[in-house]
């Protein structure tokens, strides 16, 4: 089976496939080409990301022959093409469907931001916890001496009862 190569292309730019993926015929290359146009459009808005506007891929095979040349803003027709089912979807493992792996970019950016965030609150947690005992602490040794304070003061009022009932009066 003859392998095929999709190159990426803007004006300012080339992603060259240097490994390619083997596929069955031209056609079967020609469909993977569509499905990976239609993964640069947004599911939400329907339009392509514009950073991609002026990109294209030129599918070719091992011989350097262009089979099908896409510009990506030029698609807009194909977006709702669903991907292949059956046969066709074992046909081309080599396929990366750029959706799937935008999504799991995301996903790991938004779990590296939320351990990052667990961090920062065990953090805070900690230091609470540690300011919290200090204050306790520091309560404690107010409440430690108030007390010792009280009782010196008590103690000093019998002593200075107990020293003006020791003196004779003149």
């Amino acid at each position: 089976m003859p392998r095929y190569f999709f190159h990426f292309r803007s004006p300012h730019k080339t992603l060259p496939d240097r490994e390619g993926t083997v596929l069955a015929d031209a056609d079967t290359a020609r469909q993977n080409a569509t499905l990976s146009v239609q993964d640069f459009f947004q599911p939400s808005t329907g339009c392509i990301d514009p950073e991609w506007e002026d990109w294209s891929v030129d599918v070719r095979d091992e011989s350097g022959r262009c089979i099908i040349a896409l510009a990506i803003a030029d698609c807009g027709h194909l977006k709702n093409l669903d991907p292949p089912q059956g046969n066709d979807a074992r046909a081309s493992p080599g396929v990366v469907y750029l959706d799937v792996v935008r999504a799991r970019r995301e996903l790991r950016s938004q779990a590296n931001q939320l351990h990052e965030q667990l961090r920062r609150t065990r953090a805070l947690v900690d230091h609470h916890c540690y300011a919290a005992n200090c204050f306790y602490q520091s309560l404690r040794s107010v409440q430690q001496a108030q007390r010792r304070s009280r009782e010196l003061l008590a103690r000093s009022r019998e002593q200075a009862f107990l020293s003006w009932e020791v003196w004779p009066e003149a």
